[in-house]
């Protein structure tokens, strides 16, 4: 309905660590299929800075939908490129496609509460 309207919606997360990982559960897939950006991990007031900046570059709606999943000054961390299983790619697949899911710092891209912060 926005997506149609050439309004771009975005999610972003009100927590202090983690971001928004649309494809990790049923209800942030269908939000996906129906146009909604994923903020990641940047702050709502990194979202409207930075919609603000690629608004006054061009008005294409499409153009900024895929700049703000770019990381252009450091507002954006690496995705894990999670998806659930049942909903997207199984495990396997995604190794075969991205890799590991350790990044190369060391850092590990898990989730639940196991996960090392």
């Amino acid at each position: 309905m926005a997506k149609a309207k050439g309004i771009l919606v975005m999610a972003v997360t009100q927590c202090l660590r983690g971001g928004v990982s649309l494809g990790a559960y049923a209800v942030g897939v269908a939000l996906e299929a129906n146009g909604v950006v994923s903020g990641g991990d940047m702050t709502t007031e990194a979202v409207v800075t930075k919609l603000g900046y690629l608004f006054g570059l061009t008005n294409d709606v499409q153009a900024i939908r895929r700049m703000m999943t770019l990381n252009l000054r450091g507002e954006l961390s690496p995705s894990s490129s999670f998806r659930h299983p049942l909903i997207g790619d199984d495990e396997d697949k995604v190794e075969a496609r991205h890799g590991s899911l350790e990044s190369p710092n060391g850092l590990n891209y898990s989730f639940g509460p196991s996960s090392k912060l």
